[in-house]
């Protein structure tokens, strides 16, 4: 156990330099980006791109299903590792001559019949959308490949590559500046040039270091049946998620145009941006839970899920709240001049990722044991809901932000159904749970808003670093009084120990 811990919180720190790197690159090539397009080509790129997206849906289905095979048979040590993956590869490929279909068809009739553009444009566009599909299609074959490394735990490969990725889009900003052409598809094409790159790295890298993989496109017919009857499963949830990102995009086009969707836009990149603070940890964490479950330590298993979800409140917390406190100062700092509603967009954006957060460890367990077909088609139906909800709420009610409010409430009732789902799995207790975790988080979430409420009247917390600082501070602090247990401070104080040992001999 002791030795797990310290491979997740080393693959943690890993992931934390590879998205602060990331992070950096992303916020200013965001920034840049815009300039060089303008907010409405920026927010057409946008939803152009949702059009694509929005198919993707059997994609994430086929990649949670090769996360999991593919961790569970390193858990299981059964030597099958070339027969699962080698699997994984057929069927991503099927998965992508499907999505090409559906976007050639459905999502091209979307685009010329139902995206509101200037139609002087029509051509570009098109080209846009084509460009987008070849990116998103070499995506898909590429998922296997990035959940083997991820699943092998070799996270300094990942997060390297990672970072090459945003150097690589540093370097499209400085050829967007020079493109004597149309910069939208200058744009496209560049993406779709560090997408090939990026693939290519990920293949060989696959194919020189682990010498049991032969990409032979051979599969297992009982195991192919086994990841397509998972991951149809998991396509309520997938296409639920989809619908919930890309398709609030497009209902704010349908009923506002572009220059809302560059708003929706930035905030969909600093709703990524900051899902990759959790998604480091999570990423660190999630082998762990599959293989313990693998190897039938289920107490193992339940605690994992308890530590990953205290501790992954606690990283997003200290990025949201201070975020928020200070949005508009960092929005005009990065952006110079942000398109409108952005600021409101991004609150409670955040808010939601907060409360989401705290299921990840939870949908790791669930899918852990390949038992998903109520939890998907009953959770996946309540977030689907979320979109015409939307539809409603934008039509009916003068609340341009009834999207994020629909999202946040949707958030609170599916963390409360997973609790249940993981109490029939693998009968983890409810009420401990909610006494270990949640009524914990909770007090500690009260207690430290209430100080920063009188912190923030008399005017304490000035300015962007000091704030950050005296925030964070605190809440580190109370959280590691009232949060955590004595295993979980005794993983933390002995992970200190063995840093401050390391770099003072």
């Amino acid at each position: 156990m002791s030795t797990n811990n310290t491979r997740i919180a080393k693959n943690s720190i890993l992931l934390y330099f590879r998205m602060f790197i990331t992070l950096l690159i992303s916020l200013y090539t965001s920034r840049v980006v815009l300039q060089q397009l303008g907010v409405s080509d920026y927010g057409l790129y946008s939803v152009v791109g949702g059009v694509v997206t929005f198919f993707g849906f059997l994609n994430a289905a086929m990649s949670a299903a090769s996360q999991r095979f593919i961790t569970f048979e390193l858990g299981e040590l059964k030597n099958r590792l070339h027969v699962v993956f080698n699997t994984s590869v057929v069927t991503h490929v099927l998965i992508g001559c499907i999505v090409l279909i559906l976007t050639e068809s459905i999502g091209l009739w979307y685009l010329n019949n139902k995206l509101n553009f200037d139609k002087s444009i029509a051509d570009i566009v098109f080209w846009v959308f084509q460009l987008a599909i070849i990116q998103f299609l070499i995506s898909v074959i590429q998922v296997p490949f990035n959940a083997l490394i991820v699943a092998s735990e070799r996270m300094h490969v990942f997060a390297l590559i990672s970072i090459v990725e945003s150097v690589l889009k540093l370097v499209i900003v400085y050829l967007l500046s020079i493109s004597p052409i149309n910069k939208l598809i200058t744009y496209s094409i560049l993406i779709l040039a560090v997408t090939v790159l990026i693939f290519c790295i990920y293949f060989f890298y696959v194919i020189l270091k682990f010498k049991e993989i032969k990409i032979n496109f051979s599969f297992d017919k009982v195991l192919i049946g086994k990841m397509i009857s998972f991951s149809s499963w998991s396509l309520f949830g997938n296409i639920a998620s989809v619908a919930r990102l890309q398709g609030n995009n497009l209902l704010l086009n349908l009923f506002f145009g572009t220059l809302l969707n560059a708003a929706y836009g930035i905030t969909m990149q600093i709703y990524n941006a900051v899902n990759m603070f959790i998604n480091s940890f999570q990423t660190a964490i999630n082998p762990q839970i599959i293989k313990t479950y693998a190897q039938n330590e289920i107490n193992q298993t339940i605690n994992l899920i308890k530590s990953g979800s205290k501790f992954s409140f606690l990283l997003m917390y200290i990025i949201v709240v201070p975020f928020i406190k200070n949005d508009t100062y960092i929005l005009n700092f990065w952006l110079v001049n942000p398109p409108e509603y952005t600021e409101v967009f991004v609150e409670f954006a955040l808010v939601g990722i907060l409360i989401d957060c705290i299921s990840n460890p939870m949908m790791t367990a669930v899918q852990a044991t390949g038992k998903i077909k109520w939890y998907q088609s009953i959770v996946g139906t309540i977030i689907f809901f979320s979109l015409p909800l939307s539809y409603l709420g934008l039509k009916f009610l003068d609340d341009i932000v009834v999207i994020f409010k629909i999202i946040i409430i949707i958030n609170i009732i599916t963390l409360i159904l997973r609790l249940f789902f993981l109490k029939h799995l693998i009968n983890m207790d409810i009420v401990a749970f909610l006494k270990e975790v949640l009524f914990k988080i909770l007090l500690f979430t009260i207690l430290h808003l209430f100080i920063l409420y009188f912190l923030l009247k008399f005017e304490v917390l000035n300015g962007l670093i000091l704030s950050s600082l005296v925030m964070n501070l605190l809440a580190i602090s109370m959280y590691y009084k009232i949060v955590f247990n004595a295993s979980e401070k005794n993983v933390i104080k002995g992970f200190l120990k063995k840093i401050y040992e390391k770099y003072n001999h």
